[in-house]
């Protein structure tokens, strides 16, 4: 199968402090990935190195190109947190620069860019909002529109950054269904997640961090009690480290 991410020997560093340690990880192509583990496991760090977003040490490969290399064809939803919520833009606007500038350049939008990004409000259930401030939204309103920013990208992977932190009920719906969505379409979605209540659910494909790979794999093969406690505690039903 055709790898969707192929990470060897990646370290993070922040102020001496490790946030990854020799991370390999191999992840294939056409799956709801879930990245698990505790607060300040490195999921967000291994999300954002892997894009070569932050910097690190190791090597990394998208869709099986070095990453700059594959920009197009990767989006990104970062943290709501990270976001600057008080910038003046509408949604509409919002989901327009989700269109690369090098595709369509800076002249004005075309009627095919302004379609797509009218399409990924409809899927998102935010057409009605459009002409709205972002600042006015809801903490589910404003991840939907992020997340329409990514869909309006067109890309082959989607790399969601606790997309489901602090959303609604409904929210949340329409964002798993699009996540499965893409997997309808031939894509491919790595989430940093925290729900293990719904995991099965959501996702069939999981990664369990915690400064290293834990484990990773088909959700139904990996996933047990035992690797979760290793991943959480570290230690496994038999109190022993990991």
């Amino acid at each position: 199968m055709d790898k969707l991410l192929e990470v060897h020997d990646l370290s993070v560093t922040y102020q001496n402090v490790t946030a990854l340690d020799h991370v390999q990880l191999d992840l294939p192509q056409g799956h709801r990935i879930a990245v698990i583990g505790p607060n300040g496991a490195g999921k967000s760090t291994l999300m954002q190195a892997s894009l070569g977003l932050i910097k690190s040490q190791g090597q990394v490969k998208l869709l099986g190109q070095p990453v700059d290399q594959v920009r197009q064809q990767i989006a990104y939803v970062p943290q709501r947190a990270n976001v600057n919520w008080y910038f003046p833009v509408t949604v509409e606007e919002v989901v327009l620069m989700g269109i690369s500038s090098k595709r369509w350049g800076f002249r004005r939008i075309s009627k095919e860019a302004r379609a797509r990004a009218y399409a990924a409000l409809e899927t998102m259930q935010l057409i009605d909002l459009k002409n709205r401030q972002i600042n006015q939204l809801s903490g589910g309103q404003k991840q939907r529109v992020f997340l329409a920013r990514a869909i309006a990208q067109d890309a082959q992977a989607y790399f969601l950054d606790e997309p489901l932190a602090g959303v609604d009920q409904n929210s949340e719906k329409i964002i798993i269904d699009q996540i499965k969505a893409f997997q309808a379409q031939g894509k491919s979605s790595v989430t940093v997640h925290h729900q293990l209540e719904t995991l099965k659910e959501y996702f069939d494909y999981v990664v369990l961090v915690n400064k290293k790979i834990v484990g990773a794999g088909p959700l139904e093969q990996v996933l047990n009690q035992d690797i979760i406690n290793l991943t959480y505690t570290g230690t496994n039903n038999l109190g022993l480290e990991g």
